[in-house]
């Protein structure tokens, strides 16, 4: 289009050298992370919101120009299209991750697993394990001695809840580094510990190697 608005301008034309195509390959790598890692991932909630402020700017000037048929109007809404499906997907991925491990993060609603949920999440999970409680009681709980009754201990004399599957932190995982760690310590009890150059991939145990995942030297693939 002639008035200085078309969209390729708006998404291709600067978008190559942009902020916005950081944040878009930020997402994509936020969402291999939560794939790729059996816990879930503190949200990536201002990243989001910058895609979804974007996409919908972006849909916006695609309807003004879609009248004219200009084939890059198609190719920008196959671009945006790409990044509404990223969006999602990353979404779906965690909210599978809560619906697997809903007691354990709804054990403690205070706990550090808890607040790595955004707010809609966590709504989430409260209703999830509220659906899931009540049809567990109706299905088997209410049907066992009252001792053996609780969603969450195996019996009366449990203190802490001891009915709860966690994630599994000692799975292993294929990691690229993003820079070089020096020497890792991964497994203290028989003395082992691996030097990561920056570039090189591993097949490692997840636990020993999560805080640099979150401090984002390393990321899963």
């Amino acid at each position: 289009a002639g008035d200085g608005r078309a969209p390729q301008r708006d998404w291709h034309g600067n978008m190559a050298e942009s902020e916005e195509l950081d944040d878009v390959m930020l997402l994509l790598e936020a969402y291999r992370n939560e794939k790729a890692a059996p816990e879930i991932l503190p949200y990536q909630g201002e990243l989001v919101e910058h895609l979804k402020e974007l996409t919908e700017r972006q849909e916006e000037i695609i309807e003004e120009e879609a009248s004219e048929q200009n084939v890059l109007v198609s190719i920008c809404q196959m671009e945006l299209n790409r990044v509404v499906y990223l969006l999602r997907a990353y979404h779906r991925t965690r909210l599978q991750k809560i619906e697997k491990n809903v007691m354990f993060y709804m054990a403690d609603s205070t706990s550090t697993e808890f607040q790595k949920l955004s707010f809609h999440e966590q709504d989430y999970a409260q209703n999830y394990f509220q659906l899931s409680e009540q049809h567990f009681k109706r299905s088997v709980l209410d049907h066992l001695p009252e001792a053996f009754q609780d969603y969450m201990h195996q019996s009366d004399a449990s203190e802490a809840p001891d009915m709860v599957p966690e994630p599994n932190a000692d799975a292993h995982v294929l990691m690229r580094v993003k820079e070089d760690l020096g020497r890792v310590v991964l497994d203290a009890r028989n003395d082992v510990d691996v030097t990561f150059r920056k570039g090189d991939l591993y097949i490692v145990r997840y636990e020993p190697m999560k805080q640099f995942l979150r401090d984002g030297k390393v990321c899963l693939v």
